[in-house]
């Protein structure tokens, strides 16, 4: 009867884990951001493809969020679609050519135009904020042979603090660096 009981209880047991299943894997990108208003014309100008380097501690596959101070969550369950920086720069592509109508994208790996717009974006920083998440970064606009212009870009956007929110955050920040950076060529 020991013996049988015994069973029973391991058959039990391993029944009863059996029941038990992990929440599934789930993945996000970032998404064009709507432009805050009309912009002239922006035909014949050339953009080589942007180039977004992301901070170390988030340039990971897994989603990392801030959490204050020094800290950085990582969520195992959520999770880039791809790299984060190439994530961005696509974004960023996406929210320039809606920002800039006419303006085109210098075929890959085809050399660009001289005359073409080189944008790199260093992100220096994403934290978390009360309602949502902060954004630093330096901008560097070339065009053709001239010196780039550098500048910084400070901005925050409203968010729930979880992967999506932070996915959200991230596509908004992203769409106002790209209203920041039409507004510059525009000059």
């Amino acid at each position: 009867m020991t013996r049988r009981a015994s069973l029973v209880a391991t058959l039990l047991a391993l029944g009863l884990t059996a029941c038990g299943t992990t929440p599934p894997t789930r993945y996000f990108s970032l998404a064009q951001a709507p432009p805050t208003g009309a912009r002239p014309d922006a035909a014949g100008l050339v953009l080589r493809p942007p180039e977004v380097r992301w901070p170390a501690a988030f340039d990971r596959i897994e989603v990392a969020r801030p959490t204050g101070g020094v800290e950085v969550t990582v969520d195992e369950l959520a999770r880039w679609s791809a790299a984060p920086g190439r994530l961005a720069a696509s974004a960023l592509t996406a929210d320039l050519l809606a920002r800039l109508p006419g303006a085109v994208i210098a075929p890959w790996p085809d050399p660009a135009p001289a005359a073409a717009v080189a944008v790199t974006v260093q992100v220096e920083s994403l934290d978390e904020r009360p309602a949502g998440y902060g954004f630093l970064a330096v901008v560097s606009v070339a065009r053709g042979g001239a010196p780039p212009r550098r500048w910084t870009f400070q901005a925050e956007a409203e968010a729930g603090h979880d992967a999506q929110g932070e996915a959200q955050a991230l596509s908004r920040l992203l769409g106002a660096l790209a209203d920041r950076i039409a507004d510059d060529l525009a000059r």
